[in-house]
């Protein structure tokens, strides 16, 4: 089905538009619209990491400033390249894989 919109005080068109139903409003819907939006947001809060580290922080009275989360951080990535060049040392004296793999679980992994 095709409609011709015509607006008061333009020039008559003929563009065709594609028609939409829309249903009728009921409690039924607007339960699913709310469960649709709070999952998009349980899906969204759960991926920013971040902002969840701050919410916990802030609920049971750990006193954070932004200085501190940076420093964090710097200590975080200063962790991550020192494990990472441990496991190149430890990879470039072994001679057979399963030797690494085995330093890997002893020594990498409960880090």
């Amino acid at each position: 089905m095709t409609t011709i919109v015509e607006v008061p005080g333009t020039a008559p068109s003929s563009h065709s538009i594609a028609g939409v139903r829309v249903p009728n409003r009921t409690t039924g819907g607007e339960y699913r619209a709310v469960k649709i939006v709070l999952e998009r947001e349980l899906l969204r809060f759960l991926n920013d990491r971040i902002r969840i580290v701050i919410t916990i922080a802030s609920l049971v009275g750990v006193p954070y400033d932004p200085l501190l989360m940076v420093e964090v951080f710097a200590i975080q990535l200063l962790l991550a390249f020192t494990v990472c060049a441990f496991g190149m040392m430890m990879a470039s004296r072994i001679q057979q894989m399963q030797s690494f793999m085995a330093l890997n679980m002893l020594l990498i992994m409960p880090m």
